[in-house]
């Protein structure tokens, strides 16, 4: 229900505004209310919408016609006055008060007339096609009736709006868009590059009474999970107990976005289950066009060009990634062995038919072509005349699919649980052995800097490399050099000479991931100037350990034994890993909270901690009001809490699609780490 408030004088509608909507309309600077008050005595509702009826039925405004409506010569010279009417000769009139016949047409929407508010509103925009609430009434009945055209003539006049927050609702209807038809040209370029800030309600936004509920419908949209938006925002309106105009638009697209989702997957099916492999690269690619792909349609482009690139060429492609328990991780790394048998896993816990999953079905039939390959070429007889040319090829084979084994379970939680012990040895080869296993060994140096960065800065959840890391291994990190060249000079400026040096080791070493510096002598001699004035002489012991860790790291043999070998082969006592944090894309249980520590095997005895006084806390409101600052900085260290707040905490994040949680330090001084994920990953 729309809320609406009306001012009557003697029984007419003089003022009626909707509260917080789009569509709320100025009335005509001459329109008093004092005029109100003084010249619409005589004209009582009745005739007003007599007149406003026969406007959508398109009768000419004549004087006759008038006065069948109930108006005579004096109320005819009042509605002149008043801007309503406008003589244009003798007997004839032009409608003026565009809004007062927009407000007609929502009570007749308020009286569930909806065809004659549709011509209502149509009438008001053939009057002006730039009133914008006739405008946005109409696009809503457009893209109700799937005349995507239409919708777009009139989205024209109010996709662009002074208010930040209405230009966010237009940029949501246009992504949704983006998914269910061709967007014009001018928005398609724009389109394709809307980021969840483009989109998400602002807090300070009073339009809604909960905008952190609102954006989980809108992140779960972005996310391509149309069919969980929905749902979100099938609760939300029940909990609010009304809907507005928005809700209306929003909850017809995602309707829309389901069904084009179904059919696509649908056609999508059918072409694997014909192995018609070059349809389904036309198809993805056709909808690629109008916007990105989701990960599991991603996933599916890129089986099946490799099946027709196995075709052409008729070699098996190199395993990038030996182990994981992701699925789209093991497709992208070319272990499609182990793909199949995630795949054959997720179906069979969800219950769900293995001719329904496309991903099941190509990883089958990719499978299968590499075992006929491989078999064929066992099975051929080795003739002495050719036999030094099969032996080599066979021997090479071998040697590229059946790597030095990696200890998969490491992650950055690993890396971090020795850094807080100041284990920098164990930290470093866990990191070596991490880049080496998602293949991205080259960015080894940039995360050891920012780890000397985050020490430094004493920022306990490591923050900096914490989110380098998590991008890297997702392939959508950018390097940007200009960015360490800025620090450079700002921790420089402030006499911040060992952040200043590590700044300078990054720009030094940029040319390993594709940039350089030709600036790099210039700043070197600038920084060794500035510490020669302060007499500067670096007297850090933890810096001067992580390099000797380095030193040690790099000498011995890589890979020589399992990552996980290497690091407990010291004298060192034995460590080993409990952590209870979220990692990646996936929840790791947190029912009992263990520490982001390593812990050592033998059992040491714990301090009594004296437990905290229980305090009653609104811990999601609580969270609500971090989020901004979340999004904005990708992460966000919480004061130190009890253990039953913090699983408290946990819970609610459960709840936040965009955001995982987890808790670092120990006893009493533990606390809980926000960090924003942008992307979540969906199967099909």
């Amino acid at each position: 229900m729309l809320q609406m408030i009306m001012i009557y004088f003697n029984n007419v509608p003089v003022l009626l505004f909707e509260k917080f909507d789009w569509e709320v309309m100025s009335l005509s600077k001459n329109f008093t209310l004092k005029k109100a008050r003084r010249n619409w005595k005589m004209i009582n509702e009745e005739n007003l919408n007599k007149m406003y009826n026969g406007l959508i039925e398109n009768k000419e405004l004549t004087t006759k016609e008038l006065n069948s409506y109930g108006f005579n010569g004096k109320d005819l010279t009042d509605l002149i006055n008043d801007g309503v009417l406008e003589r244009v000769r003798r007997g004839y009139y032009s409608f003026l008060s565009i809004d007062n016949l927009f407000y007609y047409g929502k009570q007749l929407i308020a009286s569930k007339e909806y065809d004659k508010a549709t011509t209502c509103f149509l009438k008001c925009f053939e009057l002006n096609p730039n009133h914008k609430g006739a405008c946005f009434q109409l696009f809503l009945r457009s893209i109700q009736n799937r005349n995507y055209k239409n919708a777009f003539e009139y989205y024209e006049h109010f996709y662009y709006s002074e208010n930040k927050y209405y230009n966010n609702d237009s940029n949501f209807y246009l992504y949704l868009l983006s998914m269910i038809t061709k967007l014009p040209k001018k928005h398609k370029e724009y389109a394709k590059y809307l980021k969840y800030e483009d989109i998400r309600i602002d807090f300070d936004d009073k339009r809604f009474e909960d905008p952190y509920s609102q954006n989980k419908v809108r992140i779960s949209a972005f996310n391509q999970r149309f069919n969980l938006a929905s749902k979100q925002l099938d609760e939300l309106i029940k909990q609010k107990g009304r809907i507005s105009v928005q809700d209306i638009i929003v909850k017809t697209l995602l309707s829309q976005a389901i069904e084009m989702q179904i059919n696509l997957k649908s056609n999508i099916i059918n072409l694997a289950i014909q192995k018609k492999y070059d349809e389904i690269i036309s198809c993805l690619e056709e909808v690629q066009k109008n916007h990105h792909l989701s990960t599991a349609d991603e996933c599916i482009l890129f089986l099946v060009k490799e099946i027709s690139k196995f075709k052409e060429t008729g070699i098996i492609p190199e395993k990038e990634i030996v182990s994981t328990n992701k699925l789209f991780e093991a497709i992208n790394g070319k272990n499609f062995e182990l793909a199949l048998s995630l795949s054959r896993e997720y179906i069979e816990k969800n219950n769900i038919d293995s001719n329904d999953n496309a991903i099941f079905i190509l990883l089958t039939d990719i499978t299968e072509l590499f075992k006929t390959k491989t078999n064929k070429l066992n099975e051929q007889p080795i003739i002495e005349s050719v036999k030094k040319e099969v032996i080599p090829t066979i021997e090479k084979v071998v040697q590229k699919t059946n790597p030095v084994p990696i200890d998969s379970n490491i992650t950055f939680a690993t890396i971090i649980g020795y850094l807080m012990q100041n284990d920098f040895d164990n930290s470093f080869k866990s990191l070596r052995g991490y880049l080496n296993n998602i293949n991205k060994i080259e960015y080894e140096f940039l995360i050891i800097d920012l780890i000397k960065v985050s020490l430094i800065e004493q920022d306990l959840a490591f923050s900096k490399p914490m989110i380098a890391l998590t991008y890297i291994a997702r392939e959508n990190f950018t390097f940007d050099i200009s960015k360490y060249i800025q620090n450079f000079y700002e921790t420089l400026a402030q006499n911040k000479l060992a952040e200043a040096r590590i700044y300078l080791d990054i720009i030094a070493n940029a040319n390993k991931l594709g940039q350089a510096c030709i600036l790099t002598d210039g700043l070197e001699q600038v920084l060794n100037n500035t510490e020669k004035m302060l007499n500067y002489k670096r007297n850090n012991e933890v810096l001067d350990k992580i390099d000797a860790s380095i030193k040690i790291v790099e000498q011995e043999p890589t890979m020589q034994m399992p990552i996980k070998e290497q690091i407990f082969a010291t004298p060192v006592e034995p460590l080993i890993l409990d952590t209870s944090i979220y990692t990646d894309e996936e929840e790791v249980n947190i029912e009992e909270e263990h520490t982001i520590e390593a812990i050592a095997i033998h059992a040491t005895p714990k301090k009594e901690v004296l437990e905290p006084i229980k305090t009653d806390y609104d811990d999601s409101e609580f969270i609500n009001s971090k989020l901004d600052e979340l999004y904005e900085k990708g992460i966000v260290l919480l004061r130190p809490m009890d253990a039953s707040r913090r699983k408290g905490i946990h819970n609610i994040v459960k709840d936040i699609p965009s955001v995982v949680s987890f808790s670092i330090g120990s006893d009493s001084n533990r606390q809980v780490v926000l960090r924003f994920k942008p992307y979540i990953y969906e199967i099909f």
